[in-house]
């Protein structure tokens, strides 16, 4: 009787258990899945910077480019993705920026850049997905 009071027991904790998910950001090719960012930063950091504006809401397109309006950005060197797969961070650790965050930027447009200008940039060819014009952020970073 108590092995057959344990085994029932048993059972409802298997079957009872909480099996779901963590509420994390879908993609939607495969639900559960954190979609791959492509963060193009700059592969050294710069000995001067562009000092436009431009501000939007940093939106993550269907490719995974982030992008303010319609402009591809470039990070400043040292800027990752880190365990919050939403926030871009800093070369410190620091969350800068989250995906959706309406956001003001300096730096500087390159329209219709080759992909060769960008590869020295960036220390790489960027992924035909990430494509456009591209902005490169400067100095400032102000989420509003």
């Amino acid at each position: 009787m108590i092995k057959l009071f344990v085994g029932l027991i048993t059972l409802l904790l298997f079957a009872c258990g909480d099996n779901r998910k963590p509420n994390l950001p879908k993609d939607e090719s495969d639900q559960g899945t954190i979609q791959q960012i492509n963060l193009l930063t700059l592969s050294e950091p710069p000995n001067a910077f562009m000092q436009a504006l431009t501000s939007g809401v940093l939106m993550l397109d269907s490719n995974g480019c982030l992008k303010i309006g319609g402009n591809t950005i470039i990070w400043p060197f040292g800027f990752k993705v880190g365990n919050n797969k939403n926030a871009i961070y800093n070369a410190e650790g620091n969350i800068i920026v989250k995906i959706g965050d309406h956001v003001q930027v300096s730096g500087g447009e390159c329209a219709d850049c080759p992909k060769e200008h960008i590869k020295k940039l960036i220390g790489t060819t960027p992924d035909d997905k990430c494509h456009g014009n591209y902005w490169i952020v400067g100095e400032e970073i102000t989420v509003k």
